[in-house]
């Protein structure tokens, strides 16, 4: 008698079961971002990236995420870079590795010999910033606009 009360119970809770289960997955799904770099002083070089999700990895210099980009296709001092990342928070902090060592070089003060930059933040202090000042937010549904302009000094 409870038969197609129990058919119908089961049926109900494999589709929410489905549903549930695609709709988290579309989230992890990633997105494709534009990373527009600025006021890139030379051609030669490299540009590598370090993408960070939070403060104590951004400190220790460990990122999420590394991408290396040539310089081939930088056009009046701007370079376009495609990167893919999940929904969720980010900062990208990089640098213009003019000499392909893989490392900033720095004077005997302790000042950068080769340019560096952050997303959507132009750095004026002489410490390194928060991650929260650089951060941005991937959205499965809405590609955010990021920006570094290189600072040399």
């Amino acid at each position: 008698m409870n038969l197609p009360f129990y058919f119908l119970n089961t049926c109900l809770f494999a589709f929410v079961c489905l549903f549930t289960s695609n709709n988290s997955k579309n989230t992890s799904i990633p997105v494709s971002i534009s990373v527009t770099i600025k006021d890139i002083k030379t051609p030669k070089g490299q540009i590598l990236m370090g993408i960070y999700k939070d403060d104590v990895s951004f400190d220790k210099e460990i990122p999420y995420k590394k991408v290396q980009a040539f310089k081939t296709k930088i056009s009046n001092g701007v370079l376009q870079v495609e990167v893919k990342l999940e929904p969720g928070k980010y900062g990208i902090s990089l640098m213009d590795d003019e000499n392909f060592n893989g490392k900033m070089d720095y004077n005997f003060i302790g000042i950068p010999k080769e340019g560096f930059g952050f997303s959507n933040y132009y750095h004026t202090g002489l410490t390194k910033p928060k991650l929260k000042v650089f951060e941005f937010e991937v959205l499965a549904n809405k590609v955010p606009k990021v920006e570094v302009t290189m600072k040399y000094m």
